[in-house]
C-alpha cells in the first residue's frame, strides 16, 4: 500500500512540475511578445509576393539601424502598413515608371513571368513578377499589375526618416502618396511568415 501511495506522489509531484515548467514556459513568451517581437496580419495585397494577402507573421520589436531591402511595419496615422525600405537618411530616391532611382542610378530588374495574386477583394488577379535589385545590391521580387504605376518625384530622405514602397507596386499606398516614414513610427522588422490564407 505505501509503494502504491509513494507512486501516487511521484505523479502528483511530476504533474506539479510539469504544470509550473508550463506557466513559466508560457510568462516567458508574453514577456517576449511585448518586449522582442510581435504577431501581425496583413489584410491587403500591397505586399505581395513576399506577404501575401492574409499572411499571419511574426516581426522583431527592436528594428536597429534600418537598411534598404528590409520589410517594416509602421504606424501612421493610427494604421499599421507592412512596406519595404527603398531609400535611407541621405540618399535621393526618385520613381519614374516601374524604375526606382537611388542617387541617380536606375535599379535593375529582371522579369520572372506572370503569376496570379490572391487580393483583399476574394479575386485572383494577374501580375508580372520581376526581381528589383537596388544599386546597392539588395535583390527581393516584385509585383506589376496591369493598372499604372505611380511615379514619385525626388526626394532626399532626411536624418530620422525612411522612405518605403509596396513590393505590389500597382496596388500599394506607400511613400509615393504618404511621403517618407519618420523611423520612430516603424514598430517592426518582418521575420518570418507563419501561415497565409492564401496560399
Amino acid at each position: 500500500m505505501a509503494k502504491k501511495g509513494d507512486a501516487i506522489v511521484k505523479v502528483l509531484y511530476a504533474s506539479t512540475a510539469l504544470g509550473g515548467l508550463m506557466a513559466l514556459m508560457f510568462a516567458v513568451l508574453v514577456v517576449m511578445r511585448f518586449t522582442v517581437f510581435d504577431f501581425y496580419h496583413v489584410p491587403s495585397e500591397s505586399m505581395a509576393p513576399a506577404i501575401p494577402f492574409g499572411t499571419h507573421f511574426l516581426t522583431w520589436r527592436n528594428a536597429g539601424e534600418l537598411k534598404p531591402g528590409q520589410i517594416v511595419m509602421h504606424r501612421t496615422e493610427g494604421q499599421v502598413y507592412a512596406k519595404r525600405v527603398v531609400a535611407v537618411a541621405g540618399q535621393t530616391v526618385e520613381i519614374k515608371g516601374q524604375t526606382v532611382w537611388i542617387d541617380g542610378i536606375a535599379a535593375t530588374y529582371a522579369d520572372r513571368g506572370q503569376e496570379e495574386v490572391c487580393t483583399s477583394q476574394d479575386t485572383m488577379e494577374f501580375a508580372q513578377r520581376k526581381t528589383e535589385t537596388l544599386p546597392s545590391g539588395v535583390s527581393y521580387d516584385i509585383l506589376v499589375g496591369t493598372g499604372g504605376t505611380m511615379d514619385g518625384a525626388p526626394y532626399t530622405v532626411k536624418e530620422g526618416e525612411i522612405y518605403v514602397l509596396g513590393d505590389f507596386r500597382t496596388n500599394s499606398m506607400d511613400s509615393r502618396v504618404m511621403g517618407a516614414v519618420r523611423t520612430s513610427d516603424v514598430i517592426g522588422v518582418y521575420w518570418r511568415t507563419l501561415f497565409s490564407a492564401c496560399y
